[in-house]
This record gives C-alpha cells, sequence and structure tokens, in this order.
C-alpha cells in the first residue's frame, strides 16, 4: 500500500521537520584531507627535489607529473602548491600571470 502522500507532504508534517537533526550527522573524519594531501604531494616534491635547484616551473612539473596523474591541468594542482607554499614546503619564486609559476623546494 501507498502511504498517504498528502499527509507525508503536509505543511504540518514539513513544518515538524524542519528542526534541525544533529543526531544522525555522521562524524566527520578530519585526517582523511591530510591524508589525500599527503598523498597528492609527495610526488611534486620528489620532482622538484631532482630538477636542478630543486626548481621547476608548474608547465615543467605538470609534464614531469604526467606518469604519475595521467594529463592534468593547472588548476588542478593549483590548490596542493597553494597548500605546500602556505606549510612553507616549496617557495613561489617567481609567479606568472598564466599560471606558469616558478617553485622552489625549500
Amino acid at each position: 500500500m501507498e502511504p498517504d502522500l498528502a499527509k507525508t507532504f503536509s505543511l504540518e508534517s514539513l513544518s515538524s521537520s524542519n528542526a534541525p537533526n544533529t543526531t544522525n550527522a555522521p562524524a566527520p573524519a578530519p585526517a582523511q584531507p591530510d591524508k589525500v594531501f599527503h598523498m597528492l604531494s609527495q610526488p611534486i616534491l620528489r620532482k622538484l627535489q631532482a630538477a636542478p635547484n630543486r626548481t621547476l616551473r608548474v608547465f615543467q612539473l605538470i609534464d614531469q607529473l604526467e606518469e604519475v596523474y595521467g594529463e592534468i591541468q593547472v588548476e588542478a594542482l593549483t590548490e596542493i602548491i597553494n597548500r605546500l607554499e602556505s606549510t612553507g614546503r616549496i617557495r613561489v619564486l617567481q609567479r606568472d600571470r598564466y599560471g606558469n609559476h616558478e617553485l622552489q623546494l625549500t
């Protein structure tokens, strides 16, 4: 048998279910994003470590990372590069308006 749709979607039913329900919300896993960041950043750091003067331009890095990640775009690495810079792991020596920044491992 089908439930009575008028009762299920009535104003009374909808307004009584508007109260926030925090008991069913899953607990966030704070360690997961850090694991993903660590996993994605390691190939970048290894390529910079092996580069002359530990310095590469983003487009060179993308070409070298193709064997690891497959085909990627500048935008895909932007967040990782920004976070590596903010944590002091890399330094942006020269910013390029097209995203081909010069990166150096610190």
